[in-house]
This record gives structure tokens, sequence and C-alpha cells, in this order.
């Protein structure tokens, strides 16, 4: 039984393959900023009072449930104090897995295929029943002993995780999609003219109520602000504008920003990199 605080980190291959394995107590809501990774994730929660959002969907989190997250889905965890909160976490790219990728197959197909924020999590007694928590353990252990044998066995654990979550996560779209037709209408319309003026003031008209109500509305049924789930949307284009070599400024400009120090204050905040380190550090 865990009762301290702890954070523990297993880093691969130059970072193309990380688990983090941490707990702390909580005392105060923690409610981190939307953020995309540009990995793929797998996270493993243990203990701990938790909800999720994922694109708008919130998901109600219970011990040794998993969740899946793409790169580029927007997501945070909500989690609700008093509670012990420990989870493990794995962060890959498909470079790590490369030697079972071929023409006809890909082990992330399951990941990919999936409409954003639907099917992101698997119930603990399916991931028990189908022994994914064994392989998360196996996985801990192999990268644990940090030797050439155990990052061979990292990949098999990893790979026959995968297979099993493919057969489940179809079946799996346990998430609580927005229930009011009207933060439907509103996510689909964000996402359709996400370059365009999306003030308060602009969406509150669009929609015929008042930006009070839009942003009470828009958090209770997403988890989101309007403005973080905005902004949150734009720095995810602005990441795939920058590594196709468009000027920091340009890319701003064309994911609607107005003004460019609240482009990059957001890029800092999001990615903890400034717009030119990200487009350097990708080359």
């Amino acid at each position: 039984m865990y009762t301290e605080d702890f954070n523990t980190a297993h880093i691969l291959e130059d970072g193309a393959f990380q688990f983090f394995h941490k707990a702390n107590h909580v005392d105060e809501n923690i409610h981190s900023i939307p953020h995309v990774h540009d990995k793929y994730e797998i996270y493993f929660f243990r203990e701990g009072n938790i909800r999720c959002t994922v694109e708008g969907n919130i998901y109600n989190i219970s011990p040794d449930d998993i969740l899946i997250a793409s790169p580029h889905e927007l997501h945070r965890p909500m989690v609700e104090p008093p509670c012990f909160y420990r989870r493990k976490r794995i962060m890959f790219s498909p470079s790590f897995l490369a030697p079972f990728f071929t023409h006809e197959y890909s082990p992330l197909a399951f990941f990919d295929n999936r409409q954003r924020g639907t099917c992101n999590k698997i119930s603990s007694g399916d991931a028990k029943s189908h022994g994914l928590i064994d392989l998360i353990e196996k996985i801990e252990d192999c990268v644990r002993d940090n030797t050439p044998s155990g990052t061979v066995m990292a990949k098999v654990y990893l790979m026959e995780l995968l297979f099993g979550m493919s057969k489940l996560i179809v079946s799996t779209a346990s998430g609580t999609a927005p229930s009011s037709d009207l933060v439907k209408e509103m996510l689909l319309y964000i996402n359709n003219h996400i370059y365009e003026e999306l003030s308060y003031e602009a969406l509150a008209a669009r929609f015929h109520t008042s930006p009070n109500s839009l942003h009470r509305i828009f958090v209770q049924n997403t988890g989101f602000a309007p403005g973080e789930y905005i902004q949150g949307r734009r720095i995810i284009k602005a990441k795939g504008l920058l590594l196709a070599g468009v000027p920091a400024k340009q890319a701003a400009e064309n994911v609607g920003f107005s003004e460019y120090s609240t482009f990059y204050r957001a890029f800092v905040k999001h990615t903890g990199l400034s717009p030119a380190a990200f487009g350097k550090s990708s080359k």
C-alpha cells in the first residue's frame, strides 16, 4: 500500500518511450490546463477522485481504469480533494515500435481511427479480465531493469498491451458526451471556424445567449471553459504550421491570434517551449 508522495520516471531510446509512476496527496482541486502531447499516451489510474475531459467528453474514472489519448487530442485530468492520487502513464512515439509496423498493419490503428474524444476509456473490469493491468506491470518491471533485453521485452509487452486494447476500445465509448444540443453545436462551430474571431461576445451573439450563460453551459457540459478549448485547439494548429516551416508570427495570425504576445504566452504555457524553440526541436 502506497501512502507517501513519489515521482519516478524511466526514459528509453532518447525519449521515444517514457514510463511515469506518480503519487501525491491532493488537498485542493487540481484542474491542469487543457493540453496535448506529441506522443501516444496510456494512463493507468490506481487511486484518486478523478474525472478526465477529452475533447469535450467527460470520463468518470474509477481505480484501475485505463484512458488513452492520441497526439493532438486535447485533454486534462480533474482531481477532486481530498484524495491520494496515484497513476501510471506510458508515453511513446511510433518510432519505438517501428519493427512491428508493416504496409498492412499498424498497432496504432485503433488510436488513430477514433473520432477525437470518443472511446478513450477501458473500464477496470475489462482491463483486469483481459490481462491489461498485468501487462502494464510487466512493462514497468522491464523499464526498471534498464538493460537492452529489458527494452526489447518492454516493446514486446507494449505490443501485447496495444493488441489487447484494440479489441476492447471500440466497445468502450463510455465518456459522457455533451448533453446539451447547444454545446454540441458550439463545438462543431468552433472547430469549423477556429481561424476566425471567436470571442465570448461573438459566440454568445451567434448562439443567442449571454457570455455568462455561454461560459456556464460550456463548462458544465465539457469540463473546459470556451476560451481554454479554443486556445488549446489553436495551439495544436499552430504546432502543425511551425513543423511545416511557417514563421511563428505568421502561424499565430493564421490560427486566429490577433496579438503575437498573446500567442507566445499561450504557446509557452501549453508546450513549455517558445515557438522558435519548438520549431528547432523538431528538426
